[in-house]
């Protein structure tokens, strides 16, 4: 493994260590946590970075995606504006989608599948909103980003199941990770939507609270360790 790889998982280690203690000991300090958690997302994004300029790695797919997940927590972490975060969200799924598809020796009607699911999906969504309430616009997208990312992850393991393709693995335990703290996001956001009063979602409100992160950088790191080919080749033998 080379330096600067050890070096970014381990600063990768302490930003997680100090905001996940701040996350649980100290959450009136949430500003300082939200800073040190975008700071964990720049590491991941400058080290896709340095592999895509430095040693020419072929990644170009995945370093777009570590880009529009960079400015994703730009907006929902240091901002106000949800809608914009979760609009770059659903393009971080379509990139991802892009490097899943690279993966399948029958992709050639992938993309148009894709796209034909997102539009009647959408329009689906929509008339159900506008029957059951107002049209909001967060949780469209919320939705749409929701099924992107099932799709996706669905998509991956039938993948690595049918051809196993080693090459995968790790990007496999990223979305999985992944995938784990958007379950947690949906818990911790369902009370803005549905009128949730009970004891059992009091406690598991307060453990998405932690959970989220602590499955989302794990995942993202995973995934930009996916963009060194001398990690996934040690890491699939």
């Amino acid at each position: 493994m080379r330096l600067y790889t050890k070096l970014f998982i381990m600063i990768e280690m302490i930003c997680y260590s100090l905001f996940t203690v701040l996350d649980i000991c100290f959450p009136d300090y949430y500003q300082i946590s939200n800073k040190m958690k975008f700071i964990s997302i720049c590491g991941c994004f400058l080290y896709t970075m340095t592999q895509l300029i430095i040693h020419k790695r072929k990644e170009f797919v995945l370093s777009l995606a570590m880009l529009f997940i960079l400015w994703s927590d730009f907006f929902l972490l240091l901002t106000d504006h949800m809608l914009y975060g979760m609009i770059t969200f659903n393009l971080v799924q379509v990139f991802l989608f892009l490097k899943i598809v690279s993966y399948d020796m029958n992709s050639k009607n992938a993309l148009f599948q894709r796209v034909s699911i997102l539009l009647v999906s959408t329009l689906l969504i929509c008339v159900l909103l506008n029957v059951i309430t107002e049209i909001d616009g967060l949780l469209v997208v919320s939705i749409l980003y929701f099924l992107q990312f099932t799709l996706n992850l669905s998509k991956l393991i039938s993948l690595y199941g049918k051809y196993h393709v080693k090459e995968v693995k790790l990007f496999l335990i990223g979305l999985i990770l992944y995938f784990l703290c958007d379950i947690n996001v949906g818990i911790f956001n369902l009370s803005s939507y549905i009128n949730v009063s009970s004891q059992f979602f009091d406690i598991l409100y307060k453990i998405a609270t932690i959970a989220m992160w602590s499955f989302y950088l794990p995942g993202i790191v995973c995934i930009a360790l996916c963009t060194d080919t001398s990690i996934t080749k040690k890491f699939n033998k």
